[in-house]
């Protein structure tokens, strides 16, 4: 995979799990972090146009962190055919969320605005339910979501408006 890799592509392990993703902008505790969750079939070059302007926006004195991720399987994330029986399926909505909590604990990032497109809006919206005090704000981008009774366990329309 590395000969495949673009300069600025980097790696770390997440639940067994080797994570692509790209990061732009200033570490800073103060900056606020953007995670953006690509769709089906995407991966991080989708957002090559977008992420050196998103880094730039000013809060207070910096500009913001913003990382796009490869959620499995997609672009040069690792595609693994077992995980331990304690770890959710990474291919659902709720294992790419933990992966993608699980990167930002390896990062030390205690909170982020969960960017999602498309498919990549469900695993936002999963780490918002499933991890409320780690998502600050939800931003979804054409959102291929259903937000009938049942495929978030509770009713999502209801549960947006109170975000």
């Amino acid at each position: 995979v590395e000969n495949l890799a673009d300069d600025d592509s980097k790696f770390e392990m997440v639940n067994g799990i080797r994570i692509h993703y790209k990061e732009r902008g200033p570490i800073c505790p103060q900056s606020p972090t953007l995670v953006l969750l690509h769709g089906f079939n995407g991966n991080t070059f989708q957002w090559r146009y977008i992420m050196d302007d998103l880094s730039s926006i000013q809060v207070g004195q910096e500009g913001c962190r913003v990382i796009a991720i490869d959620r499995p399987p997609f672009g040069l994330t690792e595609r693994p055919t077992t995980w331990p029986q304690h770890l959710p399926n990474p291919y659902s909505n709720s294992g790419a969320a933990a992966q993608t909590i699980g990167l930002l604990n390896v990062l030390g990032i205690n909170d982020c605005i969960a960017v999602g497109h498309s498919a990549g809006a469900n695993v936002a919206v999963q780490m918002a339910i499933n991890y409320p005090a780690r998502v600050r704000e939800l931003i979804l981008i054409s959102p291929g979501i259903s937000v009938k009774q049942g495929r978030f366990g509770r009713d999502l329309g209801q549960q947006l408006r109170i975000l």
